[in-house]
């Protein structure tokens, strides 16, 4: 039977494996099929500047976003075992 101190310690490597997961199959779907992610935003965006533009900015928040969610949840860990 599970223990409450391992669920606990469960609970944040299954959310870590699934921003990781997300992460992966967002980001670097942009990253490797590039001119896809611009083809697919030009049915939007006219320009294939502004295209192009807007999938790199869309990766660089994914990355920074993935970042500080996992600094994040880390100090609450440390705070929340004080």
């Amino acid at each position: 039977m599970w223990c409450h101190d391992d669920v606990q310690r469960i609970i944040p490597i299954v959310r870590y494996g699934l921003v990781v997961l997300f992460f992966s199959a967002s980001a670097l779907d942009k990253i490797f099929n590039f001119q896809g992610a611009v083809k697919q935003a030009l049915q939007v965006f006219l320009s294939h500047r502004v295209a192009a533009a807007l999938i790199l900015v869309g990766v660089f928040v994914e990355l920074v976003v993935t970042v500080l969610h996992g600094l994040a949840g880390g100090r609450r860990r440390a705070q929340h075992a004080l």
